[in-house]
């Protein structure tokens, strides 16, 4: 009567015990994989829709600035750290005049909007609030850092004239309160400028993508000047628009290069 396996037998059986675990392994990392680039396309697909939707409720065009934000550059001792960051901008008033550096809104409420609070006893003394925004020019599709404030009692009348023809632009006196924008030089954020007359815009929808996941191939992850945000392109949605922006998404890959996995644009709503 036989009493046992042979050690050819057990070997047999520990190796396809093996083959059957790797297999395994390989099927639930590839379920998980798959979560994953779904939570990443859906993320971009919601925010896409978003513009879409606040384009055609405004009536006006929105835009959605895609960024690549490395939080962490690799070194000899771990990986870095990379993810997607896409922000979505509505126009919300116009830069009616400029004084000195200040950006002025005549029909804006900023003290409303912001709680900006009026300081000072001096006529155009500038309140000072507590908290850096993202200006967007919507024409350049860049941003600037500033800061709001509302001016103590009307805007010197002399200075908007003076400021205007030197501007080589014509100027109908009138007062009123200065509600604008303030840019902070020292934030080494964005690249806009603003002149009298130009659109400008704030977001309304801010979404980041599952770290590894980005919006461009191209994302340099070695060396600390390369730690930051990066711009990838700025999407125009018009409120005649009927299908949201398709908006690429790209995976790192072990080996530290990006894959495409996907556009929003083939993303099916309740699938």
């Amino acid at each position: 009567m036989r009493r046992g396996f042979t050690l050819v037998e057990l070997l047999a059986v520990m190796g396809l015990m093996g083959l059957m675990a790797a297999m395994a392994i390989g099927g639930y990392s590839a379920v998980v994989r798959g979560m994953s680039d779904r939570a990443a396309l859906d993320a971009a697909k919601g925010i896409a829709d978003a513009a879409l939707q606040r384009a055609m409720v405004d009536g006006k065009r929105t835009q959605i600035y895609l960024f690549d934000e490395v939080l962490k550059v690799d070194s000899e001792m771990s990986a870095g750290i990379v993810n997607g960051l896409a922000i979505a901008v509505r126009p919300v008033g116009r830069i009616s005049a400029k004084i000195g550096e200040l950006l002025c809104d005549e029909f804006g409420d900023l003290e409303r909007a912001y709680g900006t609070t009026q300081s000072g006893e001096e006529e155009g003394s500038v309140a000072d609030t507590s908290f850096n925004m993202r200006l967007y020019n919507i024409k350049q599709e860049d941003f600037a850092v500033v800061k709001p404030y509302v001016a103590k009692a009307e805007v010197d009348e002399e200075l908007l004239e003076s400021n205007a023809a030197n501007n080589g632009e014509s100027w109908t006196t009138r007062a009123f309160e200065a509600y604008g924008f303030q840019p902070d030089e020292d934030s080494g954020e964005g690249n806009a400028t603003f002149e009298a007359g130009q659109e400008y815009g704030q977001e309304f929808s801010v979404i980041r993508l599952p770290p590894g996941y980005t919006f461009s191939p191209n994302v340099s992850m070695t060396g600390a000047g390369n730690l930051g945000q990066h711009k990838v392109k700025v999407l125009t949605v018009l409120p005649t628009a009927t299908v949201s922006p398709g908006i690429d998404v790209y995976r790192r890959r072990p080996d530290g290069n990006f894959e495409r996995i996907g556009s929003t644009s083939t993303v099916k709503d309740g699938e």
